[in-house]
This record gives C-alpha cells, structure tokens and sequence, in this order.
C-alpha cells in the first residue's frame, strides 16, 4: 500500500465528510465533485475513499461502484493501480467487462468500464444495457 502524503490525506478527510453529509439527506442526485490537479494522485485518493467508505459505519448501504473513464485504456489502468494499491484481494471486488457473466453487481464490488462501451450502438456492446 502507497503512503498518503498530508495533503492527500486531508483531501480525503473533506471529501468523506462532504459525501457523508449528502449522503444523510433526504434529496437525491445532489453532486459532490472531486477535483485535483494533474500528478496530485487522484486515481489513489480515490481508492483510498472507496476504501475507507466500505470500512465506515456511517455508510453500511449495499453499494457498488461504478469507475468510468474516457479513454480505451485508463479503465483497465485504473483498474491495475487499484489493485496494486490494494495489495491484491481486499474489501472491494474489481471487475470489469470480463465480469460481466455474473449478472449483476454485488456490495462492495467497482465495476471498471469505459464511456463509449456505455454510450456504443455496436452489435458486441449491446449486452450492456440489457
């Protein structure tokens, strides 16, 4: 597992509570955007987030996540990184599109895919959005 640098960890910090206090209110839909700056660690803030919002009690819902990216390969970097970063097996289940047979997405599990497998009219991708 990689160190947090200060900085890293009191983005966390705010972006836990900001999620948590959205997250208790009544009103859906509401954003919570995370931005950072190219190089600052962001694809690791993030599964360190994901991971620290499975461990919470504040946050017992059945959840699954969905990481969607927009270029052909980041999903599957991203997925790498996660996996690294998690030093393997952990609390949280990495899938992707070979996932798929499973038929659906279970707690805890960050389902890897990329935006024009999502928005795609192509015969191979329909599969998706049954």
């Amino acid at each position: 597992m990689f160190a947090l640098k200060p900085f890293q960890e009191k983005t966390l910090t705010d972006l836990r509570s900001a999620f948590l206090n959205l997250w208790k209110r009544e009103e859906h839909q509401l954003p919570l955007v995370f931005q950072s700056p190219t190089g600052s660690g962001k694809t690791i803030m993030t599964a360190q987030f994901l991971k620290d919002l499975t461990g919470d009690p504040q946050f017992q819902a059945d959840k699954a996540f969905l990481w969607i990216s927009f270029s052909p390969d980041s999903y599957q970097q991203s997925k790498e990184k996660l996996y690294k970063y998690y030093g393997g097996a952990g609390e949280l289940n990495l899938l992707d599109m070979n996932d798929l047979s499973q038929g659906k997405l279970h707690n805890n599990d960050v389902f890897f895919i990329n935006w024009q497998k999502v928005v795609s009219k192509a015969k191979e991708n329909r599969k998706l959005r049954s």
